[in-house]
């Protein structure tokens, strides 16, 4: 490397630290022998501390310096540059309930408050009459409020406060569903750094800012997001999703990371999933006693709420999920590891291992991945519920040497139509050979690859 020039650092990865005080370097000095080596290897060293301590902090609910990427960046946000940074910082937080109070001569008749709006999905469209960008801004608005009010989504029109008689005309000739109120100071407006028009926002019903000035391409699909979850769930994302950012830069800056090599497509061709009728005559594995005894709902669907230490898998459709219950101290779990390793490789397209780990603290799960290979997604599982919701065993820890190997290296195979059609110890042989026959007739796979093949992937 030339001389005053800067590398990447186990803090920072993937960014030129050049004000970075773990990399810097002395201009024009240059070094020779082992030094380049050792400063890498203790800025790799306090890069991990430095996640170590990040995930410490989060769990302790202290603030962490790290700035949180957009949750959802399929939901399209307008603007760019420190302007759209700017507002993208005020996203996750709860939406000021005193800027209602600054919106004046409501259609309704109603003062807008927090307390009305309460449980509702809120889109708000900030709009001037006299721009036609702003009239169609107002019709989409309205759109969405005949057809999703229902479901809970209220819809408030923010009016520039000039020319409001002419405004609220047209509000109520042609979005007559849609709350119109006149911005008087333009307080709202810049309350959420919003100074063009027209501009969407929305807010979920926990009344958090989700969503600040987005695409009009993107409105409807940021409404179907919110209308989803309910209030409780949406009261829970911020916090899962600076976990799990958290847990990304942990993953990132440890010297031995988990593996994750499964590589789907970005975009995934359409298929049609076989109906039931078909997967019905299929010869699937014989149904063990332990899969009929078992009790579990036989789907797993991806929640906020996950605490995944790995990122989520992009999708679970028209592959077969294997869902594996344990920890670290379960007898013979290397061994299981290797099995489901060699699953996920030989079929890195088919197949999604998902490992549940429970039954232990969440330090102890970390530190087995972080020294352990192991492929496919890991999420912790505090609570024992995503174990138990699957029927499967709690995983017990081997202390003494005589576990049961049954109850402690299981999983659950899920086929294509999200039906469970194998449970059993996964070191054993009949769980592969299970495994291979889902996949070999599984006509969700089939559909799939088929779908795949013809757009050309």
């Amino acid at each position: 490397m030339r001389a005053g020039s800067f590398k990447t650092c186990g803090v920072h990865r993937g960014q030129a630290c050049s004000g970075c005080a773990h990399s810097r370097r002395t201009a024009g000095a240059t070094y020779s022998g082992s030094l380049p080596f050792v400063i890498v290897a203790i800025c790799g060293a306090v890069g991990f501390m430095q996640m170590e301590n990040a995930a410490g902090r989060q769990a302790a609910g202290a603030p962490d310096s790290h700035e949180l990427p957009v949750a959802h960046p399929d939901i399209l946000r307008d603007g760019g540059g420190e302007e759209r940074k700017a507002k993208n910082q005020l996203e996750l937080k709860p939406f000021d309930a005193a800027l209602w109070g600054e919106l004046t001569d409501p259609s309704s008749g109603a003062p807008v408050t927090a307390e009305a709006l309460r449980g509702k999905v809120v889109l708000v469209v900030n709009w001037a009459e006299w721009l036609p960008a702003g009239r169609q801004a107002l019709t989409l608005a309205q759109q969405l409020a005949k057809s999703k009010g229902p479901a809970g989504l209220v819809v408030v029109s923010a009016h520039d406060g000039r020319r409001y008689a002419e405004g609220l005309a047209f509000a109520r000739e042609n979005a007559p569903d849609v709350i119109t109120a006149r911005d008087a100071t333009s307080a709202f407006r810049t309350g959420l750094r919003c100074v063009q028009s027209p501009e969407f926002i929305l807010v979920d019903r926990a009344g958090t800012l989700r969503f600040l000035d987005i695409e009009r391409a993107s409105v409807a699909a940021g409404v179907d997001l919110l209308l989803a979850e309910s209030a409780a769930q949406a009261a829970e994302f911020p916090a899962a999703w600076k976990r799990r950012h958290l847990d990304s830069l942990f993953a990132a800056g440890r010297t031995r990371s988990m593996d994750h090599p499964v590589v789907m497509p970005v975009v995934e061709p359409p298929f049609t999933r076989p109906p039931q009728s078909i997967y019905d005559v299929q010869v699937w594995p014989r149904r063990s006693a332990d899969l009929s005894n078992s009790g579990g709902a036989p789907s797993f669907v991806i929640a906020a709420t996950d605490r995944w230490l790995t990122p989520p898998p992009a999708t679970l459709e028209g592959r077969v999920v294997i869902i594996h219950a344990w920890n670290s101290g379960a007898w013979r779990v290397e061994r299981s590891f290797d099995v489901l390793n060699d699953i996920q490789t030989t079929y890195p397209d088919d197949v999604v291992v998902i490992h549940i780990s429970t039954g232990e603290p969440e330090q102890a799960t970390r530190r087995y991945v972080r020294d352990h290979k192991t492929q496919g997604y890991h999420v912790y599982d505090a609570r024992q519920d995503r174990v138990a919701s699957m029927g499967l065993p709690v995983p017990q820890r081997n202390v003494s040497g005589d576990a049961v190997l049954a109850s402690q290296t299981v999983a659950i195979v899920l086929s294509t139509d999200k039906a469970a059609r194998h449970l059993g110890n996964v070191t054993e042989e009949s769980f592969r050979r299970a495994t291979d026959q889902i996949l070999a007739v599984g006509p969700g796979i089939k559909a799939r690859r088929a779908a795949r093949k013809a757009s050309g992937q």
